[in-house]
């Protein structure tokens, strides 16, 4: 990957749409580690839409905005000695900027998600690790043993840890031996657990209708559903928060929180605690994800019928396990 990087006229680096905490932190070290080479670098992300809102603007404050660009100015960036980088994602659809995906010739793939069909195949590399927590799991150890050893800001390194923070929900899941070495390198950089933990932090307005989510849930043979009405500009981060909160009630296995999209659709947040694996039905219904996280998109479709494909899909999913 240094090789690839030290051969390329600039570096474009971008997660998935809708952007988490683990997709940022993750293109944050990368382009840092780009940087140490000095070569050209910019994080693709679309500010609007992201859920990582916090990270940005505490990495912005401290380190500049000048690393991050939108998707249609990252456009004009694209050349043919342009290197793509995709972290935390390796469906091109599912890409921050799609489009950069599908015209870039050369595009390296670090992700940690189970293998899709319809993943990014004309890569140079696709660094694939299923069994690892998270892509700031990857990313550190692909910082911790390039040869030029790049050194990484205390801020990129709180953008890593609290990728692990996230997708290990604070290192209860998927946690190994090199998660912990990941963590203690970050640390060694600099990073403090209190400014991560900030990071997760919710404004009052938030907390009230995560609280409000969680009230309504229905809870059926180790399934929690809920629903998200209204259009608060906040309901994306809050539902997801919401199907975290709903896993620590007694006996519920998954939980699911469905929330109307401003296109007149509906959207699903899908987490568990591993008994149940929300990727495969989140993957029925045209989403993905991961084990134990894992969320889909749903077109021209009310959030009462949304909820009933949800549950014909949890039934097929339970009929086939």
């Amino acid at each position: 990957i240094e090789e690839l990087i030290k051969n390329s006229s600039n570096v474009l680096i971008m997660g998935h749409k809708n952007s988490d905490l683990d997709a940022l932190g993750a293109s944050v070290g990368l382009a840092e580690a780009v940087r140490n080479l000095e070569i050209d670098v910019r994080v693709v992300i679309d500010e609007k839409s992201t859920m990582a809102k916090p990270l940005l603007y505490h990495y912005s404050e401290k380190r500049g905005s000048d690393l991050f660009v939108s998707p249609a100015k990252a456009m004009s960036m694209l050349s043919d000695g342009t290197l793509v980088v995709v972290a935390d994602v390796m469906r091109p659809g599912f890409a921050e900027a799609t489009e950069i995906v599908q015209k870039a010739k050369r595009i390296v793939v670090v992700d940690h998600h189970r293998m899709s069909v319809d993943h990014i195949d004309n890569s140079l590399i696709f660094y694939h690790g299923p069994n690892t927590s998270s892509a700031g799991e990857m990313v550190t150890e692909l910082i911790r043993y390039m040869p030029s050893k790049p050194k990484i800001s205390k801020e990129a390194a709180e953008g890593l840890l609290s990728g692990i923070y996230l997708d290990t929900k604070n290192f209860t899941l998927k946690t190994g031996v090199r998660t912990f070495e990941a963590a203690a390198y970050l640390k060694d950089c600099g990073a403090d657990t209190i400014t991560v933990r900030k990071l997760f932090a919710a404004t009052a307005e938030e907390n009230s209708l995560i609280s409000s989510i969680v009230n309504s849930a229905q809870i059926k043979g180790g399934f929690a559903y809920a629903k998200a009405t209204g259009k608060d500009q906040n309901i994306r981060l809050a539902a997801a928060k919401a199907a975290d909160e709903l896993l620590n009630i007694e006996d519920v296995d998954a939980s699911f929180v469905i929330f109307p999209t401003d296109d007149g659709g509906a959207s699903v947040s899908a987490r568990s605690y591993g008994r149940v694996n929300v990727q495969l039905i989140m993957e029925k219904l045209g989403g993905g994800g991961h084990q134990t996280m894992s969320a889909c998109q749903l077109q021209d479709i009310s959030v009462d019928d949304a909820q009933n494909e949800l549950k014909k899909a949890i039934d097929e999913y339970l009929d086939n396990n």
